[in-house]
């Protein structure tokens, strides 16, 4: 199956369009307590205001995006700008640009900590990781890089060691006895809290089974996270049938909203035809009274960094991009 070079206007004008519906109530949670009826006052100012934690939005969830090619700089409706940061080798001038990029946007910035390097040689192995968190070892760059959030202009979510059910080898953190993942959690979120407390955590599991073991507590969580991925073709060869956003987040939400706490989907894409596209983008971005706690949508506009089983390789999963004959990549 190879997907389409060519791009489809229509569904781009289409995702604007969800994107922009409704934009007057703009808000997005960033207080360590938040009250829903400052909504209205966000509003009436037009949106959230430079430098202030901006409230959950009341007709549907907030909208951010992952942009690394800076697609969506120029975009007013973005209220989130998201942020991956290998907390070994991370240039903490790369992290202090980023915020004044969200701020002058007036966006809320989540930051994605990864507890590893992005260069493969650099990495400790997975149990060596644990114990030099737990041990303390880490405890200077976890605190070099929370003064710097601390001072942020942005407000700031903190999103560490995510997917951390999933045990495929793809982080080092993932696939720990759920214990000693909650042991390094909240280290990790305890030392930050002294030189950021400001910043609200979002705990951000791949939305598996089981992901309840890996609950660090309510003392340790603002926000619960979720990934969630359409592939049209992928679904239909493993499900034989695609399945549209609804029908794709309800398992997942159905386990979040057990810890009764406001959630995002803190990574999303999707691909495939243009009626698949025009369904998850429609409905994305839609009130849904079956999921009241979803306050957030963070769009991952960019390739896929890892590979897909069963040969669909790295699907693109940009806007301008997302429109393919049902699989999202070459294969």
């Amino acid at each position: 199956m190879k997907g389409f070079a060519s791009r489809s206007a229509a569904v781009v004008t289409l995702w604007l369009a969800a994107l922009t519906a409704g934009a007057g109530a703009m808000a997005v949670g960033a207080g360590r307590k938040t009250a829903e009826p400052a909504a209205a006052a966000a509003a009436s100012r037009g949106g959230p205001q430079r430098g202030q934690g901006p409230t959950w939005r009341a007709d549907g969830p907030a909208y951010g995006v992952y942009d690394p090619a800076r697609d969506f700089r120029d975009d007013r409706y973005v209220a989130i700008e998201s942020f991956y940061f290998p907390w070994q080798g991370g240039d903490l001038d790369w992290l202090r640009q980023v915020d004044g990029y969200a701020a002058d946007r007036n966006r809320l910035l989540m930051v994605t900590l990864e507890p590893f390097s992005w260069t493969a040689r650099e990495q400790e192995a997975p149990r060596r990781l644990r114990e030099d968190i737990v041990d303390g070892r880490y405890d200077a760059t976890i605190d070099r890089i929370c003064a710097v959030v601390g001072g942020m202009k942005s407000p700031v979510w903190i999103r560490w060691g995510h997917e951390m059910e999933r045990a495929n080898g793809r982080y080092p953190w993932a696939g720990w006895w759920p214990s000693n993942y909650v042991a390094a959690y909240r280290h990790v979120v305890e030392r930050c809290r002294t030189s950021a407390p400001a910043a609200q955590f979002v705990w951000s599991p791949r939305g598996d089974r089981g992901m309840g073991r890996y609950f660090p507590g309510r003392d340790y969580v603002d926000i619960v996270g979720v990934s969630l991925y359409g592939l049209e073709g992928y679904q239909e060869a493993t499900q034989g049938r695609a399945l549209d956003f609804v029908d794709s987040f309800r398992p997942l939400y159905d386990r979040l909203a057990a810890f009764d706490l406001p959630v995002i989907i803190a990574e999303v894409g999707y691909s495939g035809s243009e009626d698949y596209v025009r369904r998850w983008s429609e409905q994305i971005m839609r009130p849904n009274l079956a999921f009241p706690l979803l306050k957030a949508a963070v769009y991952f506009n960019a390739r896929e960094t890892g590979s897909w089983p069963l040969g669909f390789g790295q699907p693109d999963w940009r806007v301008y991009a997302n429109m393919t004959d049902g699989g999202g990549s070459d294969h």
